[in-house]
């Protein structure tokens, strides 16, 4: 999989701009502030449809233009031209994805067909920052390979939150929703335990690998350890439950 030329409209600082890259190693000169990184952002954005420096779109789009594209063509792939645009519609931004022509109407249908890896400065919050950044990391990384994984992740968000919104109106009219609560609480159980196995297990993989890369770079020594422990310290579905409805009068509180 070879990305062979990179399209942009109204992305950042570039108007317009057509790059044709060579299918060996390429390297981008320029000034600073010239976009050398902008480029970057832009095959970030067609691979993963966000970027990697985690900003929001509404960034990206060029100053008083109302959207962004951007489209990768790509060679020795089944795919050969990813695009994603990002803009206003009556007022609120919308992201749209195509493969080929096609528009992309579900994430897990686009996401982890272009593959790309980004080495940036900001890695090291991986390490330095809160254990969100961690999750983050590691779930765009097993997303890419386990469809299963992506929709259980999008599906789990959507229950949180709708969890979140009964726990805020029994706290403020009572407990009428109880029912509707332990509802919420069986789906975020049944999300939870498997998302929290498939980290368990890409873990036990990615672990050799990470030590078998420190140990190429440092001569053999010491290599450092790599663990997944979640705040419920299980993965299984009913342990989780369990937690959930010992945990409510505390849920209801703080919403």
């Amino acid at each position: 999989m070879i990305i062979d030329e990179l399209t942009i409209k109204n992305f950042r600082n570039y108007s317009h701009l057509h790059v044709s890259f060579s299918p060996g190693i390429n390297f981008i000169l320029g000034p600073n502030g010239a976009g050398k990184t902008n480029i970057l952002e832009a095959i970030s954005i067609t691979a993963n449809m966000k970027s990697f420096r985690n900003i929001h779109d509404n960034e990206i789009i060029q100053w008083e233009k109302e959207a962004y594209h951007c489209a990768s063509k790509i060679s020795q792939s089944d795919d050969n031209l990813f695009e994603v645009g990002c803009g206003f519609i009556a007022g609120k931004l919308k992201k749209k994805a195509k493969i080929d022509n096609k528009e992309i109407k579900n994430i897990s249908e686009y996401y982890g067909k272009l593959l790309t890896t980004v080495f940036s400065p900001v890695d090291i919050n991986i390490i330095n920052n809160s254990p969100d950044t961690r999750r983050r990391f590691f779930d765009s990384v097993i997303s890419k390979m386990d469809r299963v994984y992506l929709t259980a992740l999008s599906e789990f968000k959507k229950v949180l939150a709708s969890r979140n919104r009964i726990l805020k109106e029994i706290r403020e009219k009572g407990p009428g929703n109880m029912a509707q609560l332990e509802i919420w609480d069986n789906l975020f159980a049944e999300k939870a335990a498997l998302i929290t196995e498939k980290r368990v297990r890409f873990l036990e993989n990615f672990k050799k690998i990470f030590i078998n890369a420190y140990n190429t770079i440092s001569n053999e020594d010491e290599a450092p350890d790599i663990s997944y422990i979640n705040s419920i310290h299980t993965t299984a579905r009913e342990a989780i439950l369990k937690k959930l409805t010992s945990a409510h009068k505390r849920d209801i509180a703080f919403g």
